[in-house]
This record gives structure tokens, C-alpha cells and sequence, in this order.
């Protein structure tokens, strides 16, 4: 019984993560922390809502920049720095406890070590249509939907179960490129327009990702 008990709730746990996994819109076919993975899901949480604007407001959905700097792969010291230093980010520091900065920290180191690699759906048509990627590199492919209408993504030869991503809205990918070079294609399976597929090309040619180092924290002069 004690044996069926712990199976179980083994296996509910599981089911937790995995349902917290599919909130981060990320499918990932490399093997993951699961216990770090927890920490990243729950940083992006944070990130996408502190302050009730979320650091996204000014960092971008994904870290990529916006009316503030990239903040891809900045470390927990870091953003302490930052929350020190940089008057808009103050309002923050009487909003996020300790634990919060360390789950952002997570979800933001994560992110860092992540190619990230954006295209368009735009009338079943992929902008751009190609990418390419270094082998062995770890990828977040970010797909925003221009259209109003649903689309569901379905992968060719990379292990992503299918996603649909709502109307002017965005999703992304985790992926891990293999050692060895080929092609891979991502389409539209139910946009009622057909265009070419979005195609990865997997070679030695492109450049090696290398992971951002951290930037130095410099206050804005009043």
C-alpha cells in the first residue's frame, strides 16, 4: 500500500510540473531539472507580473530588450544591482521578496543560455522562412501570430508535441539542435492559407551561440 502511495503522488507530481511546463508555452526536447525547471516557470510567472507590469513591460516578453536593455542570462547579483540602482526598478524592491529575485534570477539564467530565434506567422507564411543554427545549440524559438485567427505548429523531425498558438498572440519552442548538421521544418497545420513552412537548417556554417556575459549595472543621470 505505502509502495502504491508514493507512486501515487510520484506520479502526481509529474502531472504538476508538466501542466506548469505547458503555462511556460515551452516544449523542450532536451532533459531538463525538473526541480530547476520549477524555479524557471515560477520566475517567468514573476517576470511577466511584478509590479503588476512585469519586468516584460520594459525588458521584452522574452528578455529581448524593449524600452530597457536585454536582460538574458543576467544573474541574481545582477538584477540586486539593478533594483539598487536604476530609479524606475526601485518601485520593485518593497514588491519582490527574496525568494522572487532568486525565481527570477532562474527564469532570466535560463533564458540566457537559450539562442533566442524569433520569426512572424503571417498569413501561413513564415517572416523569416529560414534559420539557420550552430549544432548542439540550445534554441527558444519564439512564434508570434499576427493573425487573428488560431494556428496550430507542428514540427517535422523535432520531438515538440503540436501547439496552437492563439490569435495575435505568441508561443515558443525549447529545442536542443543535434551534433550532427540536417534540416528541419515547422508549418501552419491549420491556417486556412498554406504557405512555405519555416525551415531550420542545422549547420557548421552559422555562428556558435555564446551565451551574453552581464552587464554593468549604470544608473540613468537625473
Amino acid at each position: 500500500m505505502t509502495r502504491k502511495i508514493k507512486a501515487e503522488a510520484a506520479a502526481a507530481s509529474e502531472s504538476t510540473l508538466a501542466a506548469g511546463l505547458l503555462m511556460l508555452a515551452v516544449l523542450s526536447a532536451g532533459a531538463q531539472d525538473p526541480s530547476n525547471m520549477v524555479l524557471v516557470e515560477q520566475g517567468k510567472q514573476i517576470f511577466e507580473t511584478a509590479g503588476g507590469v512585469g519586468c516584460k513591460t520594459c525588458h521584452g516578453a522574452f528578455g529581448e530588450g524593449k524600452v530597457g536593455p536585454t536582460n538574458r542570462g543576467v544573474n541574481e547579483a545582477t538584477i540586486r544591482e539593478a533594483l539598487a540602482k536604476i530609479a524606475p526598478m526601485q518601485f520593485l524592491r518593497d514588491q519582490l521578496a527574496d525568494d522572487d529575485i532568486k525565481k527570477v534570477a532562474a527564469y532570466t539564467e535560463w533564458m540566457g543560455q537559450h539562442l533566442l530565434v524569433k520569426t512572424l506567422l503571417k498569413r501561413g507564411q513564415f517572416v523569416p522562412e529560414k534559420v539557420v543554427v550552430y549544432p548542439g545549440t540550445a534554441v527558444q524559438l519564439v512564434i508570434e501570430n499576427t493573425g487573428i485567427e488560431p494556428g496550430t505548429i507542428r514540427s517535422d523531425g523535432i520531438e515538440a508535441a503540436p501547439i496552437k498558438i492563439a490569435g495575435r498572440d505568441s508561443a515558443a519552442i525549447v529545442w536542443t539542435a543535434p551534433q550532427s548538421e540536417g534540416t528541419f521544418t515547422i508549418a501552419c497545420g491549420d491556417c486556412r492559407i498554406k504557405g512555405d513552412p519555416l525551415t531550420i537548417e542545422v549547420t557548421r556554417t552559422a555562428k556558435p551561440y555564446v551565451p551574453p556575459p552581464q552587464p554593468k549595472v549604470i544608473p540613468k543621470q537625473q
